[in-house]
């Protein structure tokens, strides 16, 4: 959680700032550029939230229910706030994301440019690409292995 976020908060501003100045260069050359930065900036503002719910809610909330979990605490059907309805509301936005980021996909045909690409172009698809990637994983390993763990320990807290 705590790399991926990092990672993000540092490529956002660098592929925004990379489109908006490809664009200023090349846009009549590249029309579908601004879709794509219109993509990336509705993007980037629904992953900042999501990503403070992460940091502020839904993370410290599981480091809880494991910590009670792993003392066996008789006392830790207390801590259970069921996490279904959030999760269930992090796993919707994580399929929103990976709309996005598959329009995004489309729009830069796979993240290939065409034969006489620029430097530029090249650099922020590869940015775009890598983006995805990090993306792709993050929302993996919430839905299918910490959400589900998550949510296990806490039935079984709850049955102490």
């Amino acid at each position: 959680g705590d790399l991926h976020h990092a990672y993000m908060h540092l490529a956002i501003p660098s592929i925004e700032t990379s489109l908006v100045a490809f664009i200023e260069r090349h846009e009549k050359k590249y029309p579908q550029i601004n879709k794509i930065l219109f993509l990336f900036r509705e993007l980037s503002v629904l992953l900042l939230t999501h990503s403070r719910h992460e940091e502020e809610i839904i993370f410290p909330y599981i480091r809880q229910i494991k910590s009670t979990h792993c003392r066996k605490e008789t006392y830790g059907n207390l801590f259970v706030r069921t996490l279904r309805k959030p999760l269930s509301n992090m796993e919707k936005e994580h399929d929103v994301i990976m709309s996005i980021l598959k329009e995004i996909q489309t729009l830069t045909n796979n993240y290939t440019c065409p034969m006489a690409a620029s430097a530029d172009q090249s650099a922020i698809y590869h940015k775009l690409e890598e983006f995805h990637r990090d993306m792709s994983q993050h929302t993996h390993l919430g839905d299918h292995i910490l959400f589900p763990k998550a949510i296990e320990m806490e039935k079984e807290l709850l049955q102490l």
